[in-house]
This record gives structure tokens, sequence and C-alpha cells, in this order.
């Protein structure tokens, strides 16, 4: 865990013609440098440089191994390990022959696409039409004429019937012969959709069909034409499940050649995105980037061996090199893996700008605590860190993106079931109940109203004074960090005036302070004059040099306003009052907003109350075992939403506001150990 962003150098190499292919393949595959445009950063190259030119380019690559993917996802098989790709291994790409061969394997696949599309086509008209034969009791009875479904008997040459049979193959029909007579005249029962109507008499006028009248021998058959619909329909389903496999085998014979194409192509368009920020001249190739700096000795070393020492290298630290913006700098979070949902969460808030302080580590621990103190039950967590841990598991199976915002939202209810399950322990909750004792206070008993007098919290008030308490923590730490950052960056103004600045903070500790004294009094001392000039006074008359000595800054620096003039000191006034104001106000509602991690709290205590009253109204004890695992289930998924967003919100609004520099630049190594 770090609490910076690690730090970061900055390497400008020059390298000969003859080296680049192999110094960019030994890059690739340490995947480590943040690569800078040197035809934008070198301005006093501009117009000197040019671009370097690649047979393909990266949209062609790209949309090539998409291809691929689908092929290889639409199989179920995997996709190959990034692990697996080495750049050594890298090998120009026929990027129109490649294109070629896809052609082809989607050609053949789309034949067989086409037959389960017949065969699909089959199955539903079979279902249909026994469906409408179940409608009626007997399918040789006269058929109502709004019916879908035609019955027909006729009779046709005995040598005609395989001929017939073959003629309406592929068509949702039953067909049923019965004994040839002395002259070889066949009765047949032929069923049908009547939309199928004129297709089917195309086949029976080729046939000779002669219409005749049901004969007795076809009556009473009705279970049995379902029976062979029904195995006719099953006979599809499998030549469409076989055709559907014919087609994963297609793509299995060359899921070598797919994998082996797929590799070359991720390596090519990676190779082809690393030369694209190269500028070159006559001679040389010049490239610049970003690389943390316990790598740069490493890189520095691996440049040298690749090119024999025909090179320049020139490294710049943004620490001791003042023409290096901050921002311009990329940030790279590391953390071990189990924060990784927390490092989401700030993150979502915005990158910490380079040099700055990164929270991370510390949000894991205040996230937690303030989720276990809204929703503080065992068995509720239990069933948290189930659903997490099920969320891991299907997107394990689906070899998704472990950095994914789903895997990471599965993480993080997982850990906030390790919270809810630890305070529930320290609360003494279990799904409502209070099986074991509490360790530290008994939060169903307070909330009822029969709380333990021997513990040292006893009412809700005492519950409301821990969460202000932990807010004032959380405060504090929000203007100790602003400070750092503002040290770190030599902001020595803001950090002195700013309002989560040392005067700022002041003045805050020194609210706290005469609250707290007042509270402890029975609300009626104040401290004494003295106590309240150095605590709050000071602080707040050394808050009204910060606009005049903001005039004095502005005008050395070249910003010619006009001199001091009564309106102007007038000026200075009012903007003193109002940041005096704004101050109090400020860190009044921010400290009360900590009152709702208590709120959420006594909710999710008093709607378990609710549904145990409303269980003991019920008399049968199915019925009242139904309502508490139906209000169990309610408050676990209300509750933990609300305590989930409510514990973010603390955060982004209240906390971060105090000291967070965001508008970073996420550290983007080209890499092949990279997911897309």
């Amino acid at each position: 865990m770090m609490i910076f962003p690690q730090r970061m150098r900055r390497l400008t190499a020059v390298v000969l013609h003859e080296d680049a292919d192999a110094l960019t393949r030994k890059l690739l595959n340490a995947g480590v440098m943040d690569f800078i445009d040197v035809r934008e950063a070198q301005v006093d190259l501009k117009g000197r440089i040019s671009s370097v030119s690649s047979p393909s380019t990266e949209e062609e690559l790209h949309d090539v191994r998409r291809r691929i993917e689908m092929f290889l996802q639409n199989s179920h098989l995997s996709l190959p390990e990034v692990q697996s790709l080495d750049a050594e291994q890298l090998q120009q790409v026929n990027v129109e022959q490649a294109g070629k061969e896809l052609d082809k394997l989607a050609a053949e696949i789309q034949q067989i696409r086409d037959k389960q599309q017949s065969a699909q086509q089959e199955i539903n008209r079979l279902i249909e039409l026994h469906r409408q034969i179940t409608l009626f009791e007997e399918i040789t009875e006269l058929i109502p004429d709004d019916s879908y479904v035609e019955v027909k008997a006729g009779s046709i040459g005995l040598s005609r019937l395989k001929s017939l049979t073959g003629g309406l193959s592929g068509l949702p029909v039953y067909l049923h012969s019965g004994e040839a007579d002395s002259e070889g005249a066949c009765p047949i029962l032929l069923i049908h959709m009547k939309r199928d109507s004129q297709r089917i008499s195309q086949v029976l006028d080729r046939m000779q069909w002669h219409t005749i009248d049901i004969p007795e021998e076809f009556r009473g058959m009705r279970n049995t034409v379902l029976s062979e619909l029904d195995a006719q329909r099953e006979d599809a389903q499998q030549r469409q499940q076989q055709l559907g496999a014919a087609a994963e085998e297609l793509v299995q014979n060359k899921s070598e050649w797919l994998a082996d194409t797929w590799k070359n192509l991720r390596m090519n368009e990676l190779y082809n995105t690393m030369q694209d920020h190269y500028g070159k001249t006559a001679d040389t190739l010049i490239f610049s980037g970003w690389i943390p700096s316990h790598k740069s000795e490493q890189i520095s070393a691996a440049v040298k061996e690749v090119t024999g020492g025909r090179c320049f290298l020139s490294w710049s630290d943004p620490e001791h090199d003042a023409s290096i913006e901050k921002q311009d700098v990329p940030v790279h979070l590391e953390h071990a893996k189990a924060l990784s949902p927390f490092q989401w969460l700030v993150e979502n808030y915005s990158i910490p700008r380079y040099g700055t302080i990164d929270p991370t580590a510390l949000v894991f621990v205040t996230y937690l605590v303030m989720f276990g103190l809204m929703f503080g039950d065992a068995g509720h967590g239990a069933v948290l860190i189930l659903a997490g841990w099920i969320i891991h598991l299907v997107l394990k199976r689906q070899h998704a993106d472990p950095g994914s915002s789903s895997a990471r939202l599965g993480e993080l209810i997982l850990w906030c079931g390790v919270s809810a399950v630890v305070a529930g322990v320290l609360f003494g909750s279990y799904f409502g109940y209070g099986w074991f004792p509490a360790l530290w206070f008994d939060y169903h008993g307070i909330v009822s109203g029969h709380g333990e007098s021997a513990s040292l919290v006893t009412s809700i008030y005492d519950i409301l004074g821990i969460t202000i308490k932990f807010g004032i923590g959380i405060l504090g730490a929000g203007i100790v960090m602003n400070c750092i950052n503002r040290y770190r960056s030599g902001d020595w103004f803001h950090m002195v005036f700013d309002n989560g600045g040392i005067l700022g903070g002041w003045f805050y500790a020194g609210g706290v302070y005469v609250g707290f004294q007042f509270v402890g009094s029975g609300y009626k001392d104040l401290p004494s004059a003295g106590i309240l000039l150095l605590t709050i006074g000071l602080p707040a008359l050394l808050f009204a040099a910060k606009a005049p000595l903001e005039f004095i800054i502005e005008h050395r620096s070249g910003d010619h306003r006009d001199p001091f003039t009564a309106s102007v000191i007038m000026d200075f006034l009012m903007e003193w009052i109002v940041e005096l104001l704004e101050l109090f106000t400020s860190y009044l509602s921010n400290t009360l907003s900590f009152m709702r991690i208590a709120g959420l709290g006594i909710a999710h205590v008093s709607l378990m109350i609710a549904f145990f009253q409303i269980a003991d109204g019920i008399p049968s004890a199915a019925g009242s075992a139904a309502v508490l695992i139906l209000g169990n289930a309610v408050v676990i998924i209300l509750e933990g939403l609300s305590a989930g967003i409510q514990a973010l919100r603390l955060h982004y609004y209240e906390f971060f506001s105090k000291y967070f520099c965001g508008s970073g630049k996420v550290y983007s190594p080209i890499s092949l150990r990279s997911e897309t």
C-alpha cells in the first residue's frame, strides 16, 4: 500500500534505424512505458522529424482480430492468454490474406447456419401443427373452416409413395399410408398447416393424387399422430444440434491457426501503436515516455543492451524539473489486489494528480467502518459475502476481466459483508436476533428502549455522538491531507489560507472544542473569553489577511489592478465576512452530515423490529416465518444499497472535497499483458 502514486521518470531516447525493430520488441515485452508523441513533445524538433509508417493500420489489425474473437467466442473457445504473448515471436502479418481465410470460414459457417434456420422453421411448424391437433378430440372429423389445420385423404399409386414422401420432406406434415388395394392404389392420410396448402397441392398434383373420403381405418389415430409429430420434432431438433456441432467443429479445426493469428495480430497492433509515437530523421528514431521510477534502471540497461550502446538517453524527474507540469505526468496507483474495489471507488471520483495523496488505503478503512455502522448485522453480512462470492464465481466462469466494474463490484460487496459481520458481532445482531451477547453495545436493545445500563452506549444520542466524532476525525484527516498536498506542491499561500488549510483546520478544531465544552456543561456554559479568542477568534481574524495578500501577490505577478482604495478595502471586508460564514456553515453541515450513519443504522434496526412485530401478530407459524424471511430480504436489499450509497456520498462530498486534487492522467503503458 502506498499513500502517494508511484514516482515516475520521463525517458527521451535517440537510437539508430537499424536498432528500432529489436528495441520496439524489447519495450513491448517490458510493457512499462507510457509513450508521449515525440513530435508534439519536442518543440525544438517540430517540422524536422516525421512519422514512422507501418504496412498495416491499427484499425485494419484491430478489425481482423475482433473477427477472430467472435469466431472463438461463438464456438465457446477461450481467447489466447495474454501471458503467452512474446514480442520476439512477432511476425509481419498479411491482413488481406487473413481476411480472406476468415471470409472462407464465415461462408462455410453461414451455409450451416442456413440449414439450421430451415430446421428451426420446421421445428416451429411441427410445434404449431401439434398444438392445433390437440384442440380436436378426433382429427378425422370435420375440421372447422377457421382452423389452421387441413386434413386430406386420397390415394396414389404405390410406386409413387416414395416420391411423395421425398417431395414433402422439409415441410411440417403428417403422412400415413394404408394397405394398397388390388389395383395398387394406396390410401393416404395427410395433415398439414393451411398456409402450406399451395406448395403441398403442387406436389400432390405431380403424384396424381385422387381425393377420397376418409377411410374407416384412419379413424381414432389422434394419439398416434401426436406421437409421430413429436418424433419428427425431436428428429429435427437433433439435426439442428448436429449442424451446430458441425459449425463449432469447423472453428475448432482451425482453432490453432485462429489463436496464432490472433496473437500475431495483437502483437502487431501494439507494435504499430508504439511506433506511431516515434519520430524519425534521416538516420535516427526518437521516442519519449513515462516509466515508473523503480523500472528506469532496468529499461535503461535494456535499451543499451539492444543498441550496443549506440543510443542517447535523457531522463527527467518531475520532482526536479520545473518545466514539467504535474497534470501531464501519468499517475500509477499500485495496491494489493484486496484494495482493488476501493481503488475503483477513488478512480470513479477522479484520478489524483501526480504527487498528491492517493487515499485508497484510507478509504479501505473508512468505507468499511461507515458501512458496518449503518449495516451491523452478522447474518445479513454473511448473505452479502455469499452474494459477492457468487458474482466472483460467475464472472470467473465467463472469463471476465478481473479489473472490470462487475468484478470490482462483486469484491466490494464481499468486503461490505465482512464489515457487516464484524459490526454485527460487536452489536450482537444475527438476522435481527441476539443469539450471542454484544461485544460493544446492543444496538437493537437501545433502539427498542431496553439497552443495558452498564454499557458506555445506552441511548440513541450516544450513537449519534459516535458518528459525529467519527465524522470529525474524517474531516480532520481531510484537512491534514490537504495541507500535505499543498506543501508538496509548494502552494504555501493556500496551505495556510485555504478553507481546508492551516487556518481552516485551526478554526474547525476550535469550533469542535468549544462545542464539546458547551455540550459537556449541559448546554449552559461556554469556555472563557481567552479560550474563545485563541480557538476561534484568532484564526477568524487571521483570515482577514487572505484577500489583501492575494491582492499583493497578483499585483506583483503583473496583474495591475486598482491601488488600495476605500472601495477595495470594503471589498476585502465583505470577502472576509463571506469567507467566515462559508467556513462556519460548510464545516457545520459537513460534520452533521455524518449523523446519517447513525440514521441508517437506526433505520436498519427499526425495520427488523417492525418485521418481528408483524410476524408475532400472525398466528400461523408458516406465515410468520414467511414474513421474517421476506423482511430480512427487504432489509438486506434496501438497507444494503442505502448504506453503500451513503458511505460513498460521505467520502465524495464531505471527505474528498477537503483535499482531493483530481484531474490526474492515468498511467497507460503499451503492454502485451493488456486485456484489450
